[in-house]
């Protein structure tokens, strides 16, 4: 754990000292006003780069990163170093969640240690650890992966409360990035990993909350869509005045 957290600072330590850049202005833009328009939570983003394969806009309704960077504004105003060391703080919990996560599926230390060292390190999350307009993908992980977690306990042998927790972290993760869409295939491997018997109906049924959960963000989010209620997620489409 100990090395996990000083190989993130020494990589990551200096752009502690990076300014705002791209959408971070339309983020601090947004939330300045957000006590007059608390609803605006909701609104959808819109990347400007369109699917791969659909060719349609990538949208996705956050009020959880809003939120967050509400806290922020208040903590720290324009000051960028509060929004970076909240990502870096952000970036080692994730990293030991994988720790634990693993853990929790293999039983190995070593493995699961490796495993968090690996995400600490990797260069496939750079952007979203460095860019604080990545909240999205960073804070999502921290509920997504703590779904996982709350799931394994749930699966170990846990109270019911956990399977709650774990649907309401699902929402959550949602509430971060619709990319935690896929929450409910994961659990469903997740739960391949403890079960010895083929999967049964009644195994089955503890999905559908899930499916249900994530039915109504694509049916709010179709809604908000097709209402006209839009951000952009370029910068140049606002700015801070």
């Amino acid at each position: 754990f100990i090395l996990i957290g000083i190989s993130i600072i020494l990589i990551y330590g200096r752009m502690l000292d990076n300014f705002f850049y791209y959408d971070e202005f339309l983020w601090l833009d947004n939330v300045r006003n957000l006590e007059q328009k608390p609803l605006s939570i909701f609104d959808p983003i819109v990347h400007p780069q369109a699917d791969s394969l659909t060719s349609l806009p990538v949208s996705y309704i956050t009020p959880a990163v809003y939120i967050l960077y509400w806290i922020n504004y208040k903590i720290f105003g324009l000051n960028p170093f509060g929004y970076h060391l909240f990502d870096l703080i952000l970036h080692i919990f994730n990293s030991y969640l994988v720790v634990y996560f693993v853990f929790l599926l293999r039983r190995n230390l070593p493995l699961a240690t490796l495993a968090g060292l690996l995400f600490a390190l990797s260069f496939a999350i750079t952007d979203a650890v460095i860019w604080p307009g990545a909240y999205v993908d960073t804070v999502m992980f921290f509920f997504y992966i703590l779904s996982l977690i709350a799931f394994c306990s749930f699966l170990a042998g846990g109270d019911n409360y956990k399977y709650f927790l774990t649907m309401f972290l699902f929402v959550l993760s949602l509430a971060a990035k619709g990319t935690a869409l896929t929450l409910p295939l994961a659990l469903f491997f997740v739960e391949r990993q403890y079960a010895s018997s083929k999967i049964s109906i009644k195994q089955l049924l503890k999905y559908i909350p899930f499916i249900v959960i994530a039915l109504s963000y694509l049916l709010l989010l179709h809604h908000k869509s097709i209402s006209g209620n839009m951000v952009s997620s370029y910068v140049m489409s606002s700015g801070l005045s």
